[in-house]
């Protein structure tokens, strides 16, 4: 099981009943312009998010077909998809944190499938995320998980706790000296036929009722 964490823009209200409301009713998710239109304030965002830390990576949105290729898709395709949310993340061949960047707030989501003994690496690489994006006005933070608002200098411990929770029970094989070399190939066996949730750009639905 993942764990997620929505920031939201800086106009919103840091307050926990009205961040739980929009994440539980995915209220900015209507707002947000296609991901295809590049004059949305998503696009600026995933710059900021890019800018820092370099081994983000964005997968590009589709460009929608123009001209003959257009008209004939119009005919005879379903319409479009319209995706509202840039999908970008970081793959260390271990996991996968995901970044869903909307107009009006961020999903994070740590991976699902990490061995549990990592979870203390995982939750320290976005942390160092979480900061620089409170720092850039990013502050109203909800942990999902936990339904609070997030405090950057005291959840660490908790929030890895939790993580830890979710992953399942520490796997004796992760935890003896020299299980890198298997544990690499059980996550890659993992990542070629996903259990609880294919590796992808779908946004995750939660954990809070």
């Amino acid at each position: 099981m993942s764990y997620e964490f929505c920031v939201f823009k800086p106009s919103y209200s840091a307050d926990r009943d009205v961040l739980r409301e929009a994440w539980n009713h995915d209220k900015y998710w209507a707002p947000s312009l296609p991901d295809s239109d590049r004059s949305a304030p998503k696009w600026r965002t995933k710059d900021l998010l890019m800018g820092l830390d370099e081994r983000l990576c964005l997968k590009e949105p589709e460009a929608p077909k123009t001209g003959l290729l257009g008209l004939i898709a119009k005919w005879f395709s379903k319409p479009a998809r319209v995706v509202p949310y840039l999908f970008a993340y970081f793959d260390d061949d271990e996991a996968q944190t995901s970044f869903h960047v909307f107009d009006e707030a961020i999903e994070i989501s740590l991976p699902w499938d990490s061995p549990n003994v990592d979870a203390e690496k995982l939750v320290r690489a976005v942390w160092r995320h979480l900061e620089q994006l409170s720092a850039a006005g990013w502050s109203a933070i909800y942990d999902t998980e936990r339904d609070v608002l997030l405090d950057l200098a005291r959840d660490m411990d908790a929030v890895t706790a939790r993580y830890r929770e979710n992953l399942g029970p520490v796997d004796e094989d992760d935890a003896s000296p020299g299980a890198g070399d298997s544990t690499a190939k059980a996550t890659k066996a993992t990542k070629a036929a996903p259990k609880a949730r294919p590796k992808g750009d779908k946004p995750f639905t939660g954990n809070v009722d």
